[in-house]
């Protein structure tokens, strides 16, 4: 699972023991004000809302394992079927807060200069909207997601994988990975679309406060004899919810 550990799961512990709807305040940036002396201040209204989290995603993988595929099969089926089923699982819910990520409606917007291409100008104008938020991008709460294509199209841009400007065999072109741009970590996931067609969100940089996300249950896996079907039933799943809070600390990267 990669996206679980960017957003804000605090309610993990809170959801585990019950409750299904969480009520989590929006709070409004406050104004300071300037005192005069003799004069009473003015209390300032209340204009917090708030955006509610439901948990209602109970996502399960079902299957039977027969005692001859468990017989005639090399040691470690059982571990290999339990690995895919947990992999299912991780997958929906990468999915599943991809899908809340996209559900900001701020206009951070950055259109791409090509399809799943990104550049340094690109990224820099994204921590510049965050920055006019006063949030400030190498603080460790915030993170760059990107699809696949998009994270490949890193490696073309010399700042930051040409190996004659890093020491040590550090660049990325030498590793072949990222570690951090700009103070940023990087992160790529399937779960965000690759698709080529216009105004495709590609990718986001986002403060872990924008989605605020609840696991009340799993992933667990029970297993039992089934007689019938002579072979072993085997089931895993999950339970949890999760939903868009600030949209405005999302930037969103866009296919022109």
């Amino acid at each position: 699972m990669v996206v679980e550990n960017l957003v804000d799961s605090s309610l993990n512990g809170l959801v585990k023991a019950q409750g299904d709807v969480f009520h989590i305040p929006k709070y409004a940036v406050d104004s300071a004000v300037t005192k005069t002396a003799g004069t009473a201040l003015t209390a300032a209204a209340s204009t917090h809302t708030e955006s509610t989290l439901t948990v209602d995603q109970h996502k399960a993988v079902y299957k039977i394992v027969d005692d001859i595929s468990k017989i005639q099969s090399i040691p470690g089926l059982f571990e290999r079927e339990a690995s895919g089923m947990g992999y299912a699982l991780a997958k929906a819910q990468d999915d599943f807060l991809v899908a809340k990520l996209d559900g900001g409606a701020s206009g951070n917007d950055i259109d791409l200069s090509s399809d799943n291409t990104i550049s340094a100008a690109n990224l820099r104008s994204a921590i510049v909207t965050l920055r006019n938020l006063d949030i400030s991008p190498e603080d460790g709460d915030v993170a760059l997601l990107v699809n696949p294509t998009v994270y490949g199209s890193l490696f073309a841009i010399s700042d930051f994988s040409d190996s004659s400007k890093f020491g040590g065999g550090n660049a990325p072109s030498v590793t072949g990975s990222y570690g951090m741009i700009y103070g940023i970590p990087v992160y790529s996931s399937s779960a965000v679309s690759s698709s080529e067609s216009d105004g495709t969100n590609a990718g986001y940089m986002f403060h872990k406060s924008a989605v605020s996300f609840a696991r009340q249950s799993g992933p667990s896996m029970e297993s039992a004899r089934s007689l019938s079907h002579l072979g072993q039933e085997i089931v895993a799943s999950v339970l949890y919810g999760g939903t868009t809070v600030f949209d405005d600390r999302i930037v969103t990267f866009t296919n022109p």
